[in-house]
């Protein structure tokens, strides 16, 4: 859940079959991940993710697989060394989504000024719970 920028992202397809993912199971692993990203609990992050994830942002680019999404992760964390998200609610998105509006508060590592900046951002869910594709939009 990161971001910052100017590109647009496109939609992840919706998969042609249901999963067994209920609205509020998936509510519920989309707050943990906010209040991990919130606490820059890497540990408690990465195993959330499915090993082949995706993630799309308006902001810091396009990431392939766990590891290079957790390798991102690690350098904003340090970059805003106090960075959280605040989020008012989650939307069901399709059998297998989330999708939140968010506002992301930060200081930069070297000391400027304060960051409020809002965007959108979706999560897709294998049906095991892991996350298998994030976009976040921050072109609002």
């Amino acid at each position: 859940m990161v971001e910052s920028g100017s590109s647009r992202i496109e939609r992840t397809p919706m998969p042609d079959n249901d999963t067994d993912l209920s609205v509020s199971r998936r509510r519920g692993l989309a707050r943990a991940y906010v209040g991990h990203s919130s606490a820059r609990d890497l540990a408690r992050i990465e195993p959330m993710f499915d090993a082949a994830a995706t993630y799309r942002s308006t902001g810091v680019g396009d990431f392939d697989g766990r590891a290079a999404i957790v390798e991102m992760m690690a350098g904003f964390f340090d970059r805003f060394p106090d960075v959280t998200w605040q989020v008012e609610s989650y939307r069901p998105l399709g059998a297998d989504g989330v999708e939140f509006n968010f506002v992301m508060r930060a200081t930069g590592r070297d000391g400027g000024e304060a960051i409020a900046r809002p965007g959108v951002e979706r999560l897709f869910f294998t049906p095991g719970g892991l996350i298998r594709a994030v976009e976040v939009d921050t072109n609002q």
